[in-house]
């Protein structure tokens, strides 16, 4: 099931590979390793040039045709071009980037996303579900939308994918994160929001299997499905909102007389902590040197050495991407003197952000856009991050915070999001690489190995969020990220094709997207009957309860794909391959 990639860089990856499905849905038996003998030595057949001899090298076959596999850089160029005498080397070498990504992930999510989404969720007086809901699932989400979009563009068949992508994805965060939150950090799900939005989620499920019935979305469907996102929207905000009304107004009185008591601690503290240090001005690089240094900070604030050679090591690693995102990612941490305001790297991150945001959304979600489009957006980014940092230089002093700090918690969010979906293609670009240099078939790497890593950033940020102290925003964003996709996501790709192309946008059904569609709503409707009957205890049997039916799943498509012909994968793909092989773009 394809997650999170973009449609028309899932079908360009299939199209390079040779394991992929032919118009009528069987699997083909040619992968890079087939026919045409060691792809290290000897040359790759044509899948576009079917009875021809095999005349394309296998270098010049992946830089020719597997454009679509490449990130920042192209992967199966490193075996097949870069080392073709050491090919077991090359594997070893991508394992190991796999390795550091993953802890770069870790990094954002723990160390810079985690203290921001917190920031902004007490700045909004938000509760950890509403926040999850909102905040967190729209970081988890967003990336998608503009895949989807970028879909609707490339290809009059891209909506297929979408519907692929929006399925897939949501089957694993729904299942996979959820259990996996649920054994590692047990907790109570909140009964309310839980039967609210698993509600929403099952009438949203329904509402599209039934508009899919003739095959094709309209603009009533279309703008039904955005539509119902902005009602549920509502419909949580507002509960939010009432609900904390009235606890205040039950409360307030004990609760004034509580905040004033502990405002005069902290507010004497407060005054004691500003005298020690009086003015005495650092140095603006010896403050950023200090600000971005890896090793002079901690997780408990312990400066110095590391105590272990495997320490060491893992500073190592997180050292580059550390420095990267220090300079470039606004950090405000209330458990840290002045929220860890520091001046000269503020100037740093108003100037950087815009690019940085700029070249995540370019790379990921347009990346078929012209050079001179992409100079003009880079140059406007970076002349927007120029004027903010001067305003924030005139504005803001070196030792006191802004009073429009709490900006910087939301930019840090956004910034923060954008590390995140940026680790997470690359990551998707580098195992979808190894999955065709080992000849695993479509299926089973697109069931496997890319549900796994096109959900990585759900994954990651999700279970920092509980290693955090806030399962319930992971849980409640487990739920929100998939409706967003669904309902936001799809519909503003879908409503995009019917402008496109004037008419109600096609899209062919199979019976393995209308299974993954039962799982879902077999899987919604498990959750909510166990979280009634063990009075909305989520812990390691109701985890253990939902990996078993993303198991089921799993081998219910693998038994279709083996003796029921196409795939859940495979079917979505077939029309895209098609359109590109014919000369689509």
């Amino acid at each position: 099931v394809v997650g999170r990639a973009s449609a028309s860089a899932a079908a360009g990856a299939l199209a390079a590979s040779n394991a992929v499905s032919d118009i009528g849905g069987k699997p083909l038996a040619h992968t890079l390793t087939g026919q045409c003998g060691s792809p290290w030595k000897e040359s790759i057949k044509d899948p576009g040039c079917a009875g021809k001899h095999c005349s394309l090298g296998a270098c010049r076959y992946v830089r020719r045709r597997c454009p679509q596999l490449s990130g920042l850089f192209n992967y199966l160029a490193l075996p097949y071009c870069s080392m073709p005498a050491l090919p077991q080397l090359a594997l070893l070498l991508l394992l190991l980037w796999v390795v550091i990504l993953s802890v770069w992930l870790a990094l954002a999510a723990d160390t810079f996303l985690c203290p921001c989404l917190s920031v902004v969720s007490r700045f909004c007086q938000m509760s950890d579900a509403v926040a999850g809901l909102t905040f967190l699932a729209f970081g988890n989400g967003s990336p998608d939308i503009f895949s989807m979009i970028a879909a609707a563009i490339a290809s009059p068949r891209g909506a297929e994918m979408s519907l692929g992508e929006v399925m897939g994805s949501s089957l694993f965060v729904a299942l996979i994160v959820m259990g996996l939150i649920a054994i590692t950090t047990p907790f109570t799900l909140p009964s309310h929001d839980f039967v609210r939005d698993v509600a929403f989620f099952l009438a949203s499920l329904l509402w599209l299997f039934y508009i899919l019935l003739d095959s094709s979305i309209g603009w009533f469907e279309s703008l039904s499905f955005v539509g119902v996102y902005v009602a549920y929207i509502a419909v949580v905000v507002s509960g939010a909102f009432t609900r904390r009304d009235k606890a205040v107004l039950a409360e307030a009185q004990q609760e004034r007389s509580k905040e004033r008591g502990l405002l005069g601690v902290d507010s004497g503290t407060e005054r004691h902590r500003e005298r020690p240090p009086p003015a005495r001005p650092e140095a603006a690089w010896g403050a950023l040197w200090r600000y971005v240094n890896p090793m002079d900070v901690g997780e408990e604030g312990v400066k110095g050495e590391p105590s272990s050679f495997a320490q060491m090591l893992l500073m190592g690693v997180r050292a580059p991407a550390y420095v990267m995102m220090r300079l470039s990612n606004p950090l405000v941490d209330s458990s840290k003197e002045n929220h860890g305001w520091c001046k000269p790297a503020a100037l740093c991150h108003v100037t950087l952000c815009p690019v940085l945001i700029a070249w995540c959304v370019l790379l990921h979600g347009f990346p078929g856009i012209s050079p001179a489009l992409t100079y003009i957006v880079y140059a406007s980014a970076l002349i927007l991050g120029c004027c903010l940092a001067c305003v924030v230089h005139l504005t803001s002093r070196s030792l006191t915070p802004p009073a429009y700090l709490h900006a910087f918690a939301f930019a840090g969010f956004f910034v923060s999001v954008a590390w995140i979906y940026a680790l997470a293609a690359e990551l998707v670009h580098v195992l979808q690489a190894i999955g065709h240099i080992l000849g695993i078939s479509s299926t089973l790497l697109g069931l496997t190995v890319l549900a796994f890593a096109n959900s990585v950033g759900d994954l990651v940020a999700n279970l920092a969020m509980c290693r955090a102290g806030m399962p319930a925003m992971a849980a409640a964003a487990c739920i929100g990220a998939p409706l967003l996709n669904l309902l936001l996501g799809l519909g503003s790709a879908t409503l995009l094709g019917n402008w496109l192309v004037r008419e109600p946008f096609p899209i062919n059904l199979n019976m393995q997207l209308y299974t993954g569609m039962c799982f879902l709503m077999f899987g919604l409707v498990a959750m909510l009957v166990y979280a009634v009957a063990n009075k909305f205890q989520a812990g390691t049997w109701f985890g253990v309860m939902l990996l078993l039916v993303y198991a089921a799943f799993l081998f219910t498509c693998l038994g279709m794909e083996m003796w029921g012909g196409s795939s859940l994968l495979t079917a979505n793909i077939g029309p895209e391959l098609k359109y590109l092989n014919s000369g689509g773009v």
